[in-house]
């Protein structure tokens, strides 16, 4: 028997799901496609290749619906990173894979269609590293090195200098902007 769900109201919903490694995370939104065929998924995921392993075995059945689409997406970058989302947000960006098969062309999202971007986890440290690179031209742990050897064996040195350096009225704008990206999607973030 297939069941089909459809929220109550035509506002996408948001969905944060988290957990240690082996919770289901990622079946959870397969599941979700799973029951609901008539929309399609969208999932940007930076952390390897578990969408396409699960849709090659456990979730064929997905596959074969054809309504999964999965972009590798890398945070090198965190300038380059936000744009990308932007791009797959406002449905502009092409490349993705459909049900494990590449190098199909997405269609546009429409209001009952899911992005799911796994993993946020990364993005946090990402905008971090940026801002050092930019302020101090070095990356967040070496930054942290230097501060650390700076201040000896003195904790409250080297904690005030982490609290000096931290400028999190520059940091959190540009953070923003990838939140700012994602509000653009049309349906559900997951």
């Amino acid at each position: 028997m297939v069941m089909t769900l459809r929220p109550p109201i035509p506002i996408g919903e948001r969905i944060l799901a988290f957990g240690t490694a082996g919770t289901r995370k990622t079946s959870g939104i397969l599941d979700i496609a799973a029951v609901i065929p008539d929309a399609k998924f969208y999932v940007l995921d930076n952390e390897g290749q578990s969408y396409a392993r699960l849709l090659h075995t456990d979730y064929q059945h997905v596959a074969e619906r054809g309504n999964t689409y999965i972009a590798n997406i890398w945070i090198d970058s965190w300038v380059d990173y936000v744009p990308q989302i932007e791009a797959w947000c406002r449905g502009t960006a092409k490349r993705m894979v459909k049900g494990g098969v590449p190098g199909v062309v997405a269609p546009m999202p429409g209001l009952n269609d899911w992005l799911v971007i796994d993993s946020m986890t990364r993005t946090w440290p990402a905008v971090q590293v940026w801002y050092n690179m930019e302020v101090f031209g070095e990356d967040t742990a070496d930054h942290l090195m230097a501060l650390k050897k700076a201040s000896k064996d003195d904790q409250k040195e080297y904690q005030k200098n982490v609290a000096i350096d931290n400028q999190w009225d520059a940091i959190n704008p540009q953070y923003f902007k990838l939140y700012k990206a994602i509000m653009q999607w049309p349906g559900h973030v997951y």
